[in-house]
């Protein structure tokens, strides 16, 4: 199936170049496989069928418009936005308010950069725990 898929994937993006000028960049371009298997095999199957695609990266995750996409992304994503979050935490740790103003900041500063991702992935037991213990600090709460 793919032998004829792929070609038709080519031929699709040829033409769109050719409407609106805008070409597809081989060596920006990854392909996300959505099987298990080697990736060097899946990248030498795809140069075999569609030549011109020679350089292509074949890869199980790739970011698009900030996202990661494919089905190895979701410990990708989380680790990246909770080094974020912790870092906001600890910002707005330092600002010394009491505890309605902390609750604020945590609401406009430390949580949104959980909550975009969280849109398009489950939580992680990790995640959790790191949000509970950020918002002990936050707060001066104990356990």
């Amino acid at each position: 199936e793919i032998h004829v898929t792929l070609p038709a994937f080519a031929e699709c993006f040829k033409i769109f170049g050719e409407v609106s000028n805008v070409r597809l960049k081989i060596k920006k371009t990854i392909i996300v496989p959505l099987f298990a298997g080697e990736l060097a095999r899946a990248a030498n199957m795809i140069e075999s069928i569609v030549p011109e695609w020679k350089g292509v990266k074949v890869a199980f995750q790739a970011k698009y418009l900030g996202m990661q996409m494919g089905p190895q992304t979701a410990a990708v994503m989380w680790a990246s936005a909770l080094v974020n979050y912790v870092n906001r935490v600890q910002i707005a740790r330092t600002t010394g308010a009491g505890l309605l103003s902390s609750v604020l900041e945590y609401n406009t500063m430390c949580l949104p950069s959980l909550s975009y991702i969280g849109q398009f992935y489950t939580t992680t037991p990790e995640l959790l725990a790191t949000e509970a213990r950020m918002l002990q600090r936050l707060t001066g709460s104990p356990r």
